[in-house]
């Protein structure tokens, strides 16, 4: 099993080594993207195993975040936005809150906020996504 997030967020004060062809070691903020066939939701005890903090898994059939928290060793749900609601969730590692807001053509964009300013971003998963 291929074990690659979509995005790695690593921070200066993570212990993990970049060897230039991979890194040993988790990054505190990992993002994965849910493909037909793919096993995103079996990779959750490596990413446990190498101590990645928080994990956003983007699921597209039905459109759903979930994140991810490492706590004492194992990833817990820590929260979910789906739709219609699109309730937001808050990430402890990055300064941000991220939910799915609604689009005419069904295909919802990731809407980021950050915390401390207010700035806003939207996100389109299918541009961005595999």
């Amino acid at each position: 099993m291929e074990i690659e997030p979509d995005v790695a967020v690593y921070f200066r004060s993570n212990s993990a080594k970049n060897l230039l062809t991979h890194w040993m070691g988790g990054p505190d903020f990992a993002v994965e993207v849910a493909s037909k066939h793919d096993r995103t939701w079996d990779k959750l005890d490596f990413y446990a195993a190498v101590q990645t903090r928080e994990l956003l898994v983007i699921d597209r059939d039905p459109w759903k975040l979930s994140l991810l928290r490492l706590e004492n060793g194992q990833l817990v749900a820590v929260g979910v936005s789906v739709l219609p609601e699109g309730k937001p969730i808050t990430s402890a590692v990055l300064p941000v809150t991220l939910k799915l807001t609604p689009r005419e053509n069904l295909v919802p964009m990731i809407e980021v906020q950050h915390q401390q300013d207010g700035r806003r971003w939207n996100v389109d998963p299918v541009i961005h996504g595999r």
